[in-house]
């Protein structure tokens, strides 16, 4: 089975090894391009480290003094990339935005210290917003930039113009828009139809939807393992 994964390009390459382990063939096709951007360690004594991305993580990996602070984390991935990194404690919602600040009404404490949210330029929710109404002192930091992508791949848009595909991986709605509008763009809305989309959650199936596909899968839970877990049904 050949898919297409839309994630940005490091993830994609992680995920395609780990589906080429399973028997899958898989063509990257990423729809942002990801930059990190400079950031000052705030004065505000620190209570935690709130992370939404892998990207989050990465971008402030090489600063050793955030690491004694816990690290408070949406998902597995995350989390799994905040200990990689080194932070001491890593708490891991396991979910998604609203999972995340059940979390931190858990585990962190008004009064305590700054929560500090290292997020990209692009943000879903209103998980900040929210805990200053709770009466946190909660702040958000941008640590990366993303960019959209104007065209496929060269060798991703042929396989799709001559139907060599059997689905498309998305997860997040940005990247499953960009799809869109890629896929638009090069005249190959109708060369889907054949094909399934693969969506991390409802949000983002009802992005994909946009266009037309021979079905349209949404994962249980809004992990990459469920994902996979819902990919390897469809081979049975």
């Amino acid at each position: 089975m050949r898919l297409i994964i839309t994630r940005p390009l490091e993830r994609a390459r992680l995920l395609s090894e780990k589906l080429a382990g399973e028997g899958y063939e898989a063509l990257l096709a990423p729809m942002l391009h990801i930059e990190n951007r400079a950031f000052k360690v705030p004065v505000a004594p620190l209570q935690a480290l709130v992370f939404t991305s892998v990207q989050g993580v990465e971008a402030v990996a090489s600063e050793d003094s955030l690491k004694i602070f816990p690290a408070v984390t949406v998902g597995s991935k995350t989390a799994g990339a905040a200990a990689l990194a080194g932070f001491e404690t890593v708490y891991n919602a396991d979910g998604n935005i609203e999972d995340l600040y059940q979390l931190i009404l858990e585990k962190c404490n008004t009064g305590k210290g700054l929560l500090l949210h290292m997020a990209g330029d692009q943000t879903t929710g209103k998980l900040i917003e929210r805990l200053v109404e709770k009466g946190f002192q909660a702040e958000r930091r941008q640590v990366y930039e993303t960019r959209a992508v104007k065209n496929l791949p060269s060798n991703v848009a042929e396989k799709i113009k001559k139907y060599k595909f059997e689905g498309v991986l998305f997860f997040s709605p940005r990247t499953a828009h960009i799809f869109n509008q890629v896929i638009r763009a090069s005249g190959l809305e109708d060369n889907l139809s054949k094909a399934f989309a693969l969506c991390l959650s409802g949000n983002v199936a009802d992005m994909a939807e946009k266009l037309s596909w021979k079905k349209i899968y949404v994962s249980e839970k809004p992990t990459e393992q469920s994902l996979i877990t819902l990919l390897q049904g469809l081979r049975k």
